[in-house]
């Protein structure tokens, strides 16, 4: 299912859901871990107002491309090592302060040190993973954004 076809369906069911429900996909689904409210470790948008400023397709394309529309304060960075691999973090350059090597922390905090000119400059990317709605059946997905309409 493509997510033009999925983000017509949710959206078209939306009356359906249930806000009940849409808490416990918040739950299980892990959102509730960034999306905390009076977390001292902001790693994501509070959610406490979200639905007195955005509709419920706002809400379902944050989810389906979180990339789209990132608020200010939650980028992070898709950084590509000598490897190949791909990690998400954050690439602090000339850490050593003679132009020699280079800073990578990656999602789990852990820093790595790589001599400079190894990394190449990273691409901006949401501090929210891509493919959400994979993990989600179309009923969980309507439940959630009845449950994510519920903060006003």
């Amino acid at each position: 299912l493509d997510k033009a076809k999925l983000r017509g369906q949710v959206l078209e069911n939306g009356a359906a859901g249930s806000p009940a429900l849409g808490r416990f996909v918040f739950q299980t689904r892990g959102c509730y871990a960034c999306h905390v409210a009076g977390d001292p470790k902001v790693r994501a948008p509070r959610l406490d107002h979200v639905a007195a400023t955005h509709d419920a397709a706002y809400l379902l394309d944050s989810i389906l491309d979180p990339n789209q529309s990132v608020k200010t304060g939650f980028l992070t960075q898709e950084i590509i090592l000598p490897t190949g691999k791909a990690i998400t973090g954050i690439l602090h350059r000339n850490v050593s302060g003679d132009g020699r090597y280079d800073e990578v922390i990656d999602s789990d905090s852990r820093s790595t040190l790589y001599p400079s000119g190894q990394i190449e400059e990273p691409r901006a990317i949401s501090a929210m993973p891509a493919g959400l709605e994979a993990t989600m059946s179309r009923s969980e997905l309507v439940d959630l954004i009845a449950y994510l309409k519920t903060f006003k």
